[in-house]
């Protein structure tokens, strides 16, 4: 738990693909206990910011956990924005698409 405390309260604080899991698994408990204590920390505090990145839709970690999905939907409001539609353009090497 010590070797989280600094993310509890760093300035600015980016998440990459919140909730990844390998084959597309669910978190496991553990993946969950220190995501609920890493945001709750940075919920009460509102002078921290969070980024979070993740290919979850804001229902799908609700339903995981929900006082945590709560959490983060409390504190984003008109911030959120759902890219589940758009394409990967990591498949284009040179960022074009190509028929």
């Amino acid at each position: 738990a010590a070797a989280v405390n600094p993310f509890k309260t760093c300035e600015v604080l980016y998440i990459d693909d919140f909730f990844k899991s390998a084959r597309g698994g669910s978190p496991s408990e553990g993946d969950v206990n220190l995501a609920l204590e890493l945001i709750n920390a940075r919920y009460n505090d509102r002078s921290l910011i969070t980024i979070i990145s993740s290919e979850l839709k804001r229902e799908t970690i609700l339903g995981i956990d929900e006082s945590l999905g709560s959490r983060i939907t409390e504190r984003v409001k008109e911030n959120y924005h759902d890219l589940t539609n758009c394409e990967n353009w990591r498949l284009y090497a040179d960022g074009n698409k190509h028929q």
